[in-house]
């Protein structure tokens, strides 16, 4: 679970950061958002993020951020809890590492075969 945002508000509802797990990151993408995709889709990450919160319904959850939007509302604090649900997610900090040591491991062979 995020641990520096209590809540996020979008569209007068309070929204508890959600554990960004292999199933929600699955959910994500059966929404059309693979992690390649966040920073060039940014719009459609945020949807598919609060669409976790609606079963995986991302018309609810464009409906919902539009009705925000359209009354003043700004997505600046779904996004930031994104980021610390990435941020502290077991599962993004296990993959990082992974790919560290894929990485380094990639490079010392490279080295050895010089």
């Amino acid at each position: 679970m995020a641990k520096k945002s209590t809540f996020f508000v979008i569209n007068g509802r309070k929204y508890k950061p959600v554990e960004l797990d292999f199933n929600a990151i699955c959910d994500m993408e059966d929404n059309g958002i693979s992690l390649s995709d966040v920073r060039s889709k940014p719009q459609s990450t945020a949807r598919a993020y609060l669409a976790l919160y609606f079963n995986g319904n991302k018309d609810v959850a464009g409906y919902e951020i539009q009705q925000h939007i359209i009354n003043g509302g700004s997505l600046e604090g779904l996004f930031e809890a994104f980021r610390e649900s990435v941020d502290e997610s077991g599962f993004f900090q296990a993959i990082s590492k992974g790919a560290k040591e894929t990485q380094g491991t990639s490079e010392e062979s490279e080295t050895a075969e010089e």
